[in-house]
């Protein structure tokens, strides 16, 4: 089997709640979201605080505060520059995927994605995916509304990316159920199906 991927699952634990917030952790797990047989590979980053402060990133005593003790650890780590996780993040996503252009997944892109985003445009370093790739967890989830995931946010950034990729895979398995056919070829899917 291929150790390359088609999809990429980026979560992002922040010392704030706004797009500018600074990254205490980031998870990348990539995966196939048609093959869910096939082992996910996962890397897990921690920039510096201080060096995501240094670019212009924020931190509230809200958000500490609302972490507690647990993140409070993590808040007063050295970690890595963010400019080096910036380049590591990049270098993952050429390695682990066949063309260097991977769905890239978010649960929500007005987070996890425009701090990484953002995180790139201040670091002066190209962003290592295509726009038109992004995709968003929730609106995916709720293409198969009968979809109830056992799966709870942890708020740890792996757990969570690696819990989001495997929903993303339940929820393409669902619909191929009642889409086996390309999307060009196929009708509405049947909701009062998938409502029982």
């Amino acid at each position: 089997m291929s150790n390359t991927y088609t999809d990429v699952m980026i979560d992002i634990e922040a010392l704030a709640d706004l797009p500018d917030s600074a990254p205490a952790e980031i998870a990348l797990v990539f995966f196939d979201r048609d093959h869910p047989d096939k082992p996910f590979c996962s890397h897990l980053y921690t920039p510096s605080p201080m060096s995501a402060m240094r670019m212009g990133f924020s931190i509230t005593s809200s958000t500490l505060l609302w972490w507690d003790d647990h993140l409070k650890t993590i808040a007063v780590q050295q970690g890595d520059p963010l400019p080096e996780v910036l380049d590591n993040i990049t270098a993952d996503i050429r390695r682990h995927t066949a063309t260097g252009r991977p769905r890239v997944w978010s649960r929500g892109n007005s987070y996890d994605l425009a701090i990484l985003k953002l995180a790139y445009h201040r670091g002066r370093k190209k962003i290592p995916w295509d726009f038109w790739n992004e995709r968003d967890v929730r609106t995916w989830l709720e293409s198969c509304p009968s979809f109830k995931s056992p799966r709870r946010n942890n708020h740890t950034a792996l757990d969570d990316a690696n819990n989001q990729a495997l929903d993303v895979q339940a929820v393409q398995a669902a619909q191929m159920l009642y889409w086996p056919l390309p999307a060009s070829q196929a009708g509405p899917m049947p909701s009062p199906i998938l409502s029982k």
